[in-house]
């Protein structure tokens, strides 16, 4: 251990004393760990708490990735929906066995763990025992504290650190898909809740601080006072912004590269524009060539820590590696992963390497047939190429003519869910005037009690069912979303007309509209609005009603 490692040491006990006469000090357990976090001690009595963030992969697929869709086309060219591949870091306990997560900080970096870390001797007791966000960095100074912090631990708590074979792991910033991924609420929710700008069906203001006298009141808060998100994450939008290991392109992963890029907003940030989509690029040098440059430091910018791991750790997973490696070159999650096909129909996906066979085809009897070869030689390779051609055809009709029967079947399953849940939501505002009369004479006598018992139990099985079907409902327009458009089209008209010639309810028919005009909005965005997809369901079943 170094001298200053040790200078340090022999002052932590004399600075968690002085720090108990002013409260309890930032970092020291100062809310109850929820089950599977992970608490890793730092200096001046200073504890890190990260949570887990499962990716549902097996411990065999080390090379592939979890792919989800970045952005949000309401927030135009700066978050244009993109499909990317995201990987974790360590192996961890999964629901059947092993399965790869990442860790990502529980609260944002505190001033108190801040100055634990950079300079405990000077920053006094106010400062170590905050929980107020760590702000008004630079990129290049977060490195440092970075850098000293993983000294730290290294030295001090590395059997606490998680490791990947027998390498542990580092603090660092996540990278941007790691934070979305999280901010949406990774695997802990519906498909339509991941899609939908935020992942609370609740109140804002419970788990995020924004701006204006419902929430933040324009001022930055102490971390983990509000509600976590479904990961257990607290604060992840709002109250600060939090800088990522990313360097900004429009396109996420492609395109020119600029600053860092900062994600979820912060305590300034209206209501109505808190996403887990919003991202900003934050230069890492402000000014200009009159007033000169300096590093760029916010007071609304923090940072939210990670931890990472080296991918090639020793020989024995390279050789895992090297081993998995042709495998997965001919895995459909290969072949779904370049930027051009990463949100194509699959029926493009597959056209696209059909067409590259029948081009490798080619190739291959152009070069015979330059190659000055013996007829007894090229008459028979030239059949089974032939053949081969033949066998390409007719898979490209059996598919087609799957793709076709897909189509249709996801079709009338969207019909269904839309229909269901414009049923079971014309239900609700009775059911909620017959619970508010119940309530007024709640408490009159025991049947009266009773009878809003019941009541409630209904309301309660009515969300559930309404939350059922939309997820439904979301599922199969995500399905129709990958099939190729002109098939779904054809089959959206078929089932009109049919639907038609049998003289089926008008509620059928609005049902097969509004699905028709989601999936218009899903070609159009590549993605899916959980809030239009009620807002449309709701006012098609109140002008029903009315």
């Amino acid at each position: 251990m170094n001298e200053e490692g040790k200078s340090m040491i022999f002052k932590l006990p004399f600075l968690v004393m002085i720090l108990s006469l002013f409260g309890p000090v930032a970092g020291l357990s100062a809310q109850a760990p929820a089950m599977n976090d992970l608490l890793i001690p730092g200096p001046g009595g200073q504890e890190f708490v990260f949570r887990p963030v499962p990716l549902g992969l097996g411990e065999e697929e080390r090379i592939s990735g979890l792919q989800y869709t970045m952005g949000d086309p309401a927030l135009g060219f700066k978050a244009f929906p993109t499909k990317i591949s995201l990987g974790g870091a360590f192996l961890g306990a999964g629901s059947s066995g092993q399965e790869w997560v990442y860790y990502l900080g529980k609260h944002e970096v505190t001033e108190g763990q801040y100055h634990a870390v950079m300079n405990p001797e000077k920053a006094g007791a106010e400062k170590l025992g905050s929980r107020m966000p760590m702000t008004g960095l630079s990129f290049y100074e977060v490195q440092a504290f970075l850098d000293r912090l993983n000294q730290w631990m290294f030295e001090n708590a590395l059997d606490h650190l998680p490791a990947l074979n027998n390498t542990p792991g580092f603090m660092r910033l996540p990278t941007e898909a790691e934070w979305e991924f999280a901010a949406r609420g990774g695997l802990a929710v519906s498909a339509d809740v991941f899609a939908a700008t935020h992942p609370y069906s609740d109140d804002l203001a419970a788990y995020e601080w924004f701006a204006g006298p419902k929430s933040s009141h324009n001022q930055v808060r102490p971390t983990g006072q509000l509600k976590p998100n479904p990961l257990g994450l607290h604060d992840m939008l709002g109250n600060v912004a939090e800088m990522t290991n990313t360097l900004y392109q429009l396109e996420y992963y492609q395109g020119r590269s600029g600053g860092l890029t900062a994600r979820g907003g912060y305590f300034l940030t209206a209501e109505k524009d808190i996403s887990a989509a919003l991202r900003v690029e934050e230069p890492l040098y402000i000014g200009d060539k009159k007033q000169g440059l300096k590093p760029n430091r916010k007071p609304t910018l923090g940072l939210r820590l990670a931890i990472g791991a080296p991918i090639m750790t020793d020989r024995s997973e390279i050789a895992a590696l090297e081993d998995a490696w042709e495998d997965y070159l001919e895995s459909a999650r290969r072949a779904e992963s370049p930027a051009g096909l990463s949100t194509a129909p699959v029926g493009i996906r597959t056209d696209v390497k059909a067409e590259d066979a029948r081009g490798h085809l080619a190739n291959v009897k152009a070069r015979l047939e330059a190659g000055g070869l013996p007829a007894a030689f090229i008459d028979p390779l030239n059949q089974d190429l032939g053949r081969l051609e033949a066998s390409l055809a007719g898979i490209d009709v059996i598919r087609k003519q799957a793709e076709t029967d897909s189509a249709r079947s996801w079709v009338r399953g969207g019909v269904f869910a839309a229909h269901q849940y414009m049923r079971e939501e014309a239900k609700r505002p009775r059911l909620e005037e017959i619970i508010k009369i119940n309530e007024m004479r709640a408490g009159k006598t025991a049947k009266d009690k009773d009878m809003l018992k019941q009541l409630y139990a209904r309301q309660s099985d009515l969300r559930g069912n309404l939350a059922d079907t939309l997820t439904a409902y979301h599922g199969a327009l995500v399905q129709m979303g990958s099939l190729d458009r002109a098939t779904v089209a054809e089959s959206l008209n078929r089932y009109r007309d049919d639907l038609a010639s049998r003289k089926a309810p008008d509620d059928i028919l609005t049902a097969l509209t509004v699905l028709t005009r989601h999936y218009d909005l899903l070609t159009k965005d590549r993605v899916l609005n959980r809030e239009i997809l009620i807002r449309d369901l709701n006012a098609v079943t109140l002008s029903e009603k009315e």
